[in-house]
């Protein structure tokens, strides 16, 4: 939330970035907004409505210079809602003049169906009837994970089990009294070829870690 002085905004920026002074291009509190005005909003419902009808913001809509229109958690507009939001959008767009130069953004983390094809269509879609601006499926920017780190088997740290944890194995340790009765059942540890013992992944872990775990090899949050 901006704050509405100069002063209280820069004591929570400096506690959110670390930094004492804010960058030319970041405003942070109502004051300078209301002032210079912005080029890029980042906004929801509420607070674009308040915009609209607050006399004293008025000069945010003054001038060619707003360009970019950001809605964050743009999955929550739909239904009553979304209609709302839409009408809102195309109210803001009058107001400022900026009707087919407004450059619409929308983000949301839960916007997707199971095949890319079809998500960036519906994505597509559903954001031009939200804008009121054409949006093509190559629009949309998603998301890509990088390959996952697994370990090094040549690594001499790495300890790869011979075999999976059998599964009376492990309802045995769910029934221990006790973290002893734990390692107890756990049996030995296995050794490396030098002779020496080689830690048990999680064998020094308290009772309670196995206490839901709901199928092997799996372990439930700490109680």
């Amino acid at each position: 939330m901006v704050k509405t002085t100069a002063e209280g905004a820069r004591r929570d920026f400096l506690l959110l970035t670390g930094r004492e002074e804010p960058e030319d291009c970041e405003v942070i509190d109502r004051e300078s907004l209301q002032g210079k005005g912005c080029d890029i909003l980042l906004t929801n419902f509420k607070m674009l409505e308040y915009a609209l009808v607050r006399r004293r913001d008025a000069v945010l809509w003054q001038g060619e210079r707003l360009r970019f229109f950001v809605l964050d958690e743009m999955h929550t507009y739909a239904g009553r809602q979304g209609a709302d939001m839409a009408l809102l959008v195309r109210r803001f767009k009058q107001r400022t003049g900026t009707i087919g130069s407004l450059r619409c953004i929308g983000t949301s983390a839960t916007v997707d169906t199971g095949d890319p094809a079809m998500a960036t269509a519906a994505i597509a879609h559903f954001a031009s009837e939200l804008f009121g601006e054409l949006f093509d499926p190559t629009h949309v920017v998603g998301e890509r994970y990088g390959e996952p780190a697994t370990l090094d088997p040549a690594d001499p740290g790495t300890y790869l089990a011979e075999q999976s944890v059998p599964a009376a194995l492990l309802a045995s340790a769910q029934q221990a009294a006790s973290d002893e009765d734990l390692l107890a059942s756990l049996g030995p540890g296995p050794v490396r070829d030098d002779g020496s013992a080689v830690d048990r992944p999680g064998a020094d872990l308290p009772r309670g870690w196995l206490g839901g775990a709901g199928a092997v090899g799996r372990r439930a949050p700490p109680e």
